[in-house]
Parts: structure tokens; sequence; C-alpha cells
């Protein structure tokens, strides 16, 4: 009915502008267009603010919440105590494994896995054996695996049979930007300064590695997504 009044919990802005460039925006009018009263908060990667925020929606009678967690146990937590006061919840295009919660609303994460590896593959097609870096999103985020899923569909074969080589794959906890330039640069320096495409599961993480291979006068295919401006 009009005027109901729903909860949404974003994750972070840290990795992604979209939460707050893209989704909030375009949840907000979403749902005013339903007559719904949103009531949209951003966490910003702190799990203790996240689950504060979440007591303070269903503690004011929230009919519905909707969450973008930032780890599985967390919105498995977040999940059960709305379930047990009685408020349906929806994860947000982050599924909460082993969670209560009543729907999950996502984009197809292993299809874009899949369009991440054949760009990617695109790419590097005149690079025979060419030397590839993988930098995965959070090991804790269901997304990040069903992106490497997807990816895998693509480049396993091109790493079996010698194509392509992959130096290393490495995910990168919380999708923390900083964290994953960092653990590139080691890789690369690890493997003699040498790569020739590499495989980032966002814009985010992608930007940071761009900034070390400028660093280190560097220029090869890399991948990315959420249509970030800066991507």
């Amino acid at each position: 009915g009009s005027g109901t009044k729903v909860g949404v919990i974003l994750p972070e802005t840290a990795s992604s502008a979209r939460w707050e460039g893209f989704d909030k925006p375009m949840l907000t009018e979403a749902m005013k267009a339903e007559g719904l009263d949103a009531d949209i908060q951003n966490a910003q990667g702190d799990t203790g603010k996240f689950s504060q925020i979440a007591d303070g929606m269903i503690t004011q009678g929230v009919k519905v919440l909707v969450i973008a967690s930032i780890n599985s146990d967390l919105g498995k937590s977040v999940a059960q105590k709305a379930a047990a006061a009685g408020i349906p919840v929806i994860d947000y295009d982050r599924l909460n494994l082993g969670g209560t919660s009543k729907y999950y609303v996502s984009f197809d994460n292993t299809k874009v896995g899949e369009l991440q590896g054949q760009a990617f593959a695109e790419a590097m097609a005149s690079k025979q054996g060419g030397q590839v870096i993988e930098i995965e999103g959070a090991p804790t985020d269901n997304n990040a695996t069903l992106f490497h899923n997807g990816q895998e569909k693509v480049l396993k074969p091109l790493y079996d049979s010698g194509k392509l080589k992959l130096v290393k794959s490495q995910a990168i906890p919380n999708w923390d930007n900083q964290a994953g330039g960092n653990t590139f640069e080691q890789i690369l320096t690890q493997n003699g300064g040498k790569v020739d495409g590499v495989v980032a599961a966002n814009d985010g993480l992608a930007g940071a590695v761009i900034t070390i291979l400028n660093k280190n006068g560097l220029k090869v295919p890399v991948t990315g997504q959420d249509a970030t401006a800066a991507g």
C-alpha cells in the first residue's frame, strides 16, 4: 500500500561507485513509483554498522528489508533477525549462502564472468602463450565466485592448451582496491615484471591494477565491470 516503509541496506562505496551512483537513486525512483517509502542506507563496508542499520530498521517496523550484504554470514544473520520479526528479506545482487531470505534478485553473474572471459580472450588472441594474472573479488562474496566460474568456462581451455599461461589467480578480501593493487604488484614482481594481460573482477580492482601497470610502463588488456565512469 501507499507509504509502506521499505528498508534497503547497501554494502559500501569503496570498491565500486555503482552503489551510491546507480543503485541508490534507481531504487529510490523505482520504489517511489510504486508508492513505497524507501529508507536507503549504506554501511560503508562496516559489518557492525550494517547490523546496526538492520536492527534499527527492524525496530522501526519496515515491511520489507532489502540487503546487499558485505558477506554471507552477516547477511544470513540479518535475514534471520528480520524473519523472527516477521519481515521478509530480499537478497539484492549478493546471495547470502545458507540464509533465510525469501527472494534473491541479481544479474546472471556467471554470464558476466563469461563475457569478461570472452572479451579478454579476444584481446589476447594474438598473444600466444601470453602470461595472465587474475585479480578476483572477495572470497566471501558469492558473486565473485560466480564471476570466476564464468571466466573459467572461457579461459581454462586456453590455459590447458597453452594458448595462455596463468601466472596466478588471487581473490581479494572485501573487494579492497588498494589491497588488489598491492597484491597485483607483488605477483608482477615475483614474475619478473612480466604480464601480457590481467583479468580483474571489477572496475575498482582494474583501476588499481592499471595504476601499477602505468607505474611500470606496461600497457596490456585488463577486464572490469560495473560500468563506472572511471572504468
